[in-house]
């Protein structure tokens, strides 16, 4: 009888399991709205090379997406590859299939999103981009041209 007991306990610690990663998602992209703008970072694991191509790219444009508050979001699955060349930069890990999933995303591409402090979506695109093409992109954003002013 106790074993009977046991299997439905563990579906409901991995359902939980799974709803907690969601909430973590929508966690991270709810306490930077208003505060930070967002790139997310996606693909399927045979382009995870992609991740880390664009990932050093970002990298060394530090400076820049600290100046545009930017934080990145990618897979879990693709951590190994980016905490070893990481840049001192916000970066949060998150399972691809719940990036693909919260923004509908084709999961058989590269996926990079641009999401402006107020929590739109500003771009995406499935290719790789020198890091000017993103300062581009939210420099044109009214948020960030009244941030310069200010500077």
């Amino acid at each position: 009888m106790k074993q009977y007991f046991f299997l439905p306990s563990i579906m409901i610690f991995i359902a939980l399991t799974s709803m907690i990663t969601f909430n973590n998602l929508n966690k991270i992209l709810d306490d930077a709205a208003w505060e930070k703008r967002v790139l997310i970072i996606s693909s399927s694991s045979d382009k995870h090379s992609l991740i880390r191509e664009q990932y050093t790219k970002w990298k060394k444009e530090l400076p820049g997406l600290i100046d545009r508050d930017l934080i990145i979001i990618a897979p879990k699955e693709a951590k190994w590859m980016i905490t070893t060349n990481q840049a001192d930069i916000e970066t949060h890990f998150v399972p691809n299939k719940k990036i693909i999933h919260k923004f509908e995303l084709d999961s058989s591409k590269l996926n990079i999103i641009l999401i402006g402090k107020d929590t739109g979506v500003k771009d995406i695109t499935h290719e790789i981009k020198d890091s000017q093409y993103w300062f581009n992109q939210i420099d044109q954003m009214p948020m960030r041209k009244s941030e310069m002013k200010k500077h």
